[in-house]
């Protein structure tokens, strides 16, 4: 049986189409799937379940969930009336296969032995959240619980399904109570999710401008010189032979004749060259001799070949010259977001450094475009480069707009939208595009994303970092942030404004 032919589905070309009897399914082809979902939320291992009988079993629940239509699924009685969407299956598949597993480690090897008091065990154990260690972290989400006891009850709903294994016919977890009833889920009140704080947001949208109008600009141009020199240094006429003597020596005299700085080595390689023996005083020691080989078109320089000669060479064109970085070393100068004294936009970098300014001012474009369209994470996804429009609405009156897909609540594919944005907003998408390693109209903008881990990783530590510091920028303190709390933010900011220009009686 062709699990997309079932489900509904079409392949995009090239990719697999998986069979019912596969041990595993892989989704990726699946012809308008959510960006946002991750590679390993589309690739379903079976084997992963470590009773065989329950493979099967895993597998009829998940076409059945995808397929409510077909005759065997559609006279269960509490089966799902419309597909169950991809993003949740995604969402409920490990806790399923978590489930099972944990009935193998309790010596139960046939769903007919499992009892309300294994169903409950579960729960309890899946309600905290620990570490990799078993510690406690903290109390697991409701709407975690709710899923939680979804995945034992969706094994109950379609009993009559299975063909290997089944609960017992009698047997009802929870009494087949709504799950969000068991999971604890109060009556809709007040929106859970908190804003981000005023110390947090002020400074994080403060940089994340400054680094999208001010540093954007020059940084795209230096990443296109960056992208630019890239493929000189992975191919060409003689670029697998080794450097000689004289094309060092060329190399060298351009250096000269240009008035050109050797080319520092990165901290690592230097490491590398203290630990093989070469001399912490050693002149030559932080000398990118493989720059001097790939300028004349040479793939690898070896220790081997720095000869006297060479090294005499070299150390008279280290004199003359000197040493830096590779890039950023002539750069315009902005004004400071403090003081407005203008200094250079950046000092000299390593390529590495250019490609950690370019993902950590990503991050900034992402955050300026989240914080000011209220787009959720799956419609963030769904942009495309190209995606803006600019519409003449009027004599003076410009109206931009984003291009992308609502994903949430839809069918499978989404449903076109635009999104009418700021102009800060359009001009961090335009900076993304040129940061873009395919800038092709049509391919993925943001693609999928880690908000809050690269947010982490790249954009904070840049902006509290020296890079930030010698810009003026305020440092950003630690705290959570993420797409939903922006989003949160947006939303009431716009109520607190609407409440302030409306007339209390009309209210």
């Amino acid at each position: 049986m062709d699990v997309f032919e079932q489900a509904g589905w079409t392949a995009v070309e090239g990719f697999p189409r998986p069979r019912f009897e596969d041990d595993v399914w892989n989704l990726l082809g699946i012809r308008g799937r959510p960006q946002h979902l991750a590679r390993c939320q589309l690739i379903w291992d079976f084997t992963e379940i470590v009773n065989p009988r329950w493979r099967l079993v895993v597998k009829e629940l998940a076409l059945a969930c995808w397929a409510p239509a077909h005759p065997a699924v559609a006279e269960l009685a509490r089966a799902y009336r419309t597909p169950r969407a991809l993003a949740t299956a995604s969402r409920h598949r490990p806790l399923c296969f978590d489930w099972l597993n944990w009935l193998s480690g309790q010596g139960v090897t046939s769903l007919q032995e499992v009892t309300q008091e294994h169903c409950q065990r579960f729960f309890v154990l899946r309600s905290t959240i620990r570490d990799r260690e078993g510690r406690r972290l903290r109390e697991a989400s409701t709407s975690h619980r709710r899923v939680v006891i979804t995945a034992i009850m969706d094994l109950a709903c379609y009993g009559d399904l299975f063909t290997r294994d089944r609960y017992d016919p009698d047997f009802q977890p929870w009494q087949f109570a709504p799950p969000a009833v068991v999971a604890g889920l109060k009556k809709p009140g007040e929106n859970t999710t908190q804003p981000v704080p005023d110390r947090i947001l002020r400074p994080l949208l403060a940089a994340c401008l400054y680094l999208v109008d001010v540093i954007g600009p020059h940084l795209a141009e230096l990443h296109e010189q960056v992208q630019a020199r890239l493929p000189r240094t992975t191919g060409g006429p003689g670029f697998h032979r080794r450097p000689t003597i004289a094309d060092m020596a060329r190399a060298l005299e351009e250096h000269r004749t240009a008035g050109e700085s050797l080319t520092e080595m990165v901290g690592n390689q230097v490491t590398t060259r203290l630990a093989g023996g070469w001399s912490p005083q050693d002149p030559l020691l932080r000398v990118s001799f493989q720059k001097l080989a790939n300028r004349v078109g040479c793939r690898e320089f070896r220790t081997s070949q720095l000869t006297p000669e060479l090294r005499r060479a070299t150390e008279e064109t280290l004199t003359a010259v000197g040493l830096a970085k590779p890039w950023g070393r002539t750069v315009p100068s902005v004004p400071r977001a403090d003081t407005q004294e203008l200094v250079p936009w950046t000092e000299p970098l390593h390529t590495r450094d250019v490609m950690d300014v370019a993902n950590a001012v990503r991050q900034a474009a992402l955050t300026v475009t989240a914080a000011l369209s209220g787009m959720r994470n799956s419609e963030l996804a769904e942009l495309l480069v190209g995606c803006r429009r600019t519409v003449e609405a009027g004599p003076g009156l410009v109206r931009r707009s984003l291009a992308s897909k609502i994903i949430k609540g839809q069918e499978l594919g989404g449903l076109d939208d635009e999104w009418v944005v700021l102009d800060e907003v359009h001009r961090a998408v335009a900076l993304v595009e040129r940061l873009h390693g395919n800038p092709e109209s049509g391919a993925l903008l943001f693609g999928r994303t880690s908000f809050h881990s690269t947010h982490i990783r790249a954009l904070r530590p840049l902006v509290n970092g020296p890079f930030g510091r010698r810009l003026g920028l305020a440092p950003i303190p630690e705290g959570q942030v993420n797409l939903q709390m922006l989003r949160r933010t947006l939303a009431l900011e716009l109520a607190t404004a609407l409440t302030a220009c409306w007339p209390q009686r009309s209210l």
